[in-house]
C-alpha cells in the first residue's frame, strides 16, 4: 500500500499445479524485519529462508503453509518507495541461486518499476495534451 504497511499477493504462479492465485496479505506489523530488508537491499537471496534472520520471521504463516525451501525476491520501486516486490521460490528442495538468475530477477524487477514510470507519464501526457 502507499504507506508500506502490507504487501498483497496480486499473482502467484504454482508451477508444479499449473494454477495462480492471488489474495493474500502480509502486514508489516508482523514482519518487520522482512519489511525492513525489502526496503534496503537490491534482492534478498536465500537458499534456506528458514534460518536466515532476514526470512525466518515468515515461516509459520507463509514458508511452511506453501512448502518454500528456497527464496530470492526483488524489490519493485517507484518514485523511490517500493511498491512490490518479485519473489521467486523453490518448494521440494533448497535452490543455491547462481549469480545470473539473481541478476535476471533484479532486472525484471527493474523492467517493472520502468514500466510503472512509462505508464504514470503516458497518463500524465495525455491529460496535459
Amino acid at each position: 500500500d502507499k504507506n508500506n504497511n502490507y504487501l498483497e499477493l496480486l499473482n502467484l504462479y504454482i508451477n508444479n499445479e499449473k494454477k495462480h492465485c492471488n489474495g493474500d496479505i502480509i502486514l508489516k506489523k508482523d514482519f518487520p524485519v522482512y519489511f525492513n530488508s525489502i526496503n534496503n537491499e537490491r534482492i534478498i537471496t536465500v537458499d534456506n529462508p528458514f534460518n536466515d534472520p532476514r526470512t525466518k520471521e515468515l515461516t509459520d504463516s507463509y514458508l511452511i503453509p506453501l512448502n518454500i525451501k528456497s527464496k530470492l525476491d526483488a524489490p519493485v520501486r517507484f518514485e523511490g518507495k517500493v511498491i512490490g516486490v518479485l519473489c521467486n521460490e523453490y518448494t521440494e528442495k533448497t535452490h543455491n541461486w547462481q549469480l545470473d538468475e539473481q541478476s535476471f530477477c533484479a532486472s525484471i524487477a527493474d523492467i517493472i518499476s520502468i514500466a510503472i514510470e512509462l505508464n504514470r507519464r503516458k497518463r500524465v501526457e495525455h491529460m496535459i495534451f
